[in-house]
């Protein structure tokens, strides 16, 4: 077996997996953390290299045949690994446990496996799966796991009602379960208040890692959408999606804590990239997709800073100015870059995404654009509001140190890099997006006329 039949993508998940006992007595378990992820990061890199550059047909050499990396794929699973590799990096000393650390390499080998399935079945089995590590968290840190478990039951109680449905040829009715199934996974309105409550419950890492990779966005990719869903229901999620994202926008400027704040923020960027879904359209759901990756490298490195700024400062209030930038600029120059590239910020990964997404929802819906529109300018205003608040006003006294570590300053370089090199050169993120968009809607219209 030569270096282009290689099944890389096993390779990384079964590292991320054989790490767990490894990490879990290691004496440096950052460091064993980042030095597995890294290696994740290059097979990952790897398997889609091959498969973005066609050198040879992956599927003839799978190890595990319900594993398969496409066009849909392709790009998401090295997104989930640097994710992964970030929060090792970024990890705040008095939150570099064992444990902790063994929750990022079970976190990367869940969502690399969900991110690499295609079989409706595996792929229930895997989302179920994948919601059991916060609550093991919240149970072991002796936290109220109430409002997460009754969102995550029903979440897994549609799931499996999707997959017997599915099973007994009822297809509408499989759809509509593992719509439903998604919406609440995406913490999309009524079923949003599990999102909040587990960021402040919750360690901040593992409501990152676990949120931001928005993984039931890519359950509606892969699930309801090959299932030609009618119309009803691609509307009926829209309009949800639409009322999220303008609420939770709006919820985000007057939130007087930082971990609400970035809470309504994921929960408005995920809505926005289910927009694209209803509208069905090559333009728009080219700019779902752009929006899906880009938000997550954002939001997450968006994130990690406030992270690390709670672990220097405690709770951050964001009622008041807090004076921060004297004692912290490194600090402020990185939550201003990660929140400006998570809302378009000209030049960063974020912007082209969102004018695609925008242009994509003003041709077909006036009023679904008019709302993305508001919604992104109010998580715009957010964002500043949050900065001004932290980093400005009279001066902040305290002995204890705020400087930037090497480890951090090492991966906010890695993040900007990202950010900006896809932000110049989008067309990196954009071409595979645009035939993956085109890739669905000639499935679907082929169906159709089947049909």
């Amino acid at each position: 077996m030569n270096l282009f039949e290689f099944p890389w993508l096993e390779m990384a998940i079964a590292i991320s997996l054989a790490g767990i006992p490894l990490i879990s007595w290691a004496e440096r378990p950052v460091g064993w953390t980042i030095g597995l992820c890294t290696l994740v990061l290059i097979c990952v890199g790897m398997e889609c290299g091959l498969h973005h550059a066609d050198i040879i047909e992956m599927d003839d050499h799978r190890v595990a045949e319900w594993l398969d990396v496409d066009i849909l794929s392709a790009p998401v699973l090295p997104v989930v690994a640097l994710l992964h590799l970030l929060a090792a990096l970024m990890v705040p000393r008095i939150h570099a446990t064992n444990a902790f650390c063994s929750s990022i390499c079970l976190s990367m080998g869940l969502q690399l496996a969900t991110f690499g399935c295609t079989e409706p079945s595996l792929l229930v089995l895997l989302l179920i799966a994948g919601a059991l590590p916060p609550l093991w968290e919240m149970w072991r840190n002796n936290r109220h796991p109430q409002l997460y478990l009754l969102h995550m039951i029903p979440f897994a109680v549609f799931l499996l009602l999707g997959w017997f449905a599915d099973e007994l040829e009822m297809k509408r009715l499989a759809v509509a379960c593992w719509m439903i199934a998604a919406l609440i996974r995406s913490g999309t309105f009524p079923a949003h208040a599990w999102v909040p409550s587990l960021f402040e419950t919750s360690n901040f890492g593992t409501s990152i890692l676990f949120v931001v990779p928005m993984v039931g966005f890519y359950a509606a990719l892969r699930m309801v959408l090959p299932m030609d869903p009618p119309e009803w229901i691609l509307q009926l999620m829209g309009a949800f999606s639409l009322l999220t994202a303008i609420l939770s926008s709006g919820l985000a400027v007057v939130q007087q804590d930082a971990r609400k704040m970035f809470a309504r923020l994921v929960l408005s960027h995920t809505a926005m990239t289910f927009v694209g879904l209803e509208l069905l359209t090559p333009l728009s759901l080219t700019g779902s997709l752009a929006h899906w990756l880009s938000s997550a490298i954002s939001l997450c490195g968006l994130g990690l800073v406030l992270w690390s700024l709670e672990a220097r400062f405690g709770s951050l209030d964001i009622s008041q100015h807090r004076g921060l930038y004297s004692k912290a600029p490194a600090m402020g120059a990185f939550l201003l870059l990660m929140g400006l590239a998570s809302v378009g910020f000209p030049g960063t990964v974020g912007f082209a995404s969102s004018e695609l997404l925008i242009d994509g929802a003003v041709t077909d819906n006036v009023l679904a654009g008019l709302v993305v529109v508001i919604s992104s300018l109010l998580n715009g205003i957010a964002i500043m509001r949050m900065y001004f608040l932290l980093f400005t006003g009279k001066q902040h006294s305290s002995v204890v140190s705020l400087g930037v570590t090497p480890r951090e300053r090492f991966a906010v370089g890695l993040l900007t890099l990202v950010i900006f090199g896809t932000g110049i050169q989008p067309q990196i993120v954009l071409a595979s997006r645009h035939r993956a968009a085109h890739l669905i809607v000639d499935e679907l219209e082929r169906d159709h006329s089947v049909d």
